[in-house]
């Protein structure tokens, strides 16, 4: 839609940034787990962009092996990557038209 992208990649850059010292928690809910993915699907570079770098920070973050891989199963982190690789191969008519 609309919007200010500028405002959203700032926002998304913002949350990265507190990614490392906040509850993991207070990231991984569904409703801002979607909102990322959003990013990821968004037509706009720099959103995109900053929906990487979070996800970057979120499976960065320091915590046991056994939490880390559960946190990437329960997020479902394998299979956003593989729709953001099916995205970057199909070029920008892909990444605009989307997909789950």
């Amino acid at each position: 839609g609309g919007g200010k992208p500028e405002l959203a990649a700032a926002a998304a850059a913002t949350a990265r940034r507190y990614v490392e010292w906040v509850d993991i928690g207070l990231f991984t809910s569904e409703g801002f787990m979607g909102a990322v993915l959003n990013l990821l699907g968004s037509p706009h570079g720099a959103l995109r962009a900053a929906g990487a770098d979070f996800l970057l920070a979120v499976v960065s973050k320091g915590m046991d092996h056994g939490s880390k891989v559960a946190l990437i199963q329960r997020l479902g982190l394998v299979g956003v990557c593989r729709e953001l690789q099916r995205m970057a191969t199909a070029g920008p008519r892909g990444a605009a038209a989307g997909g789950a």
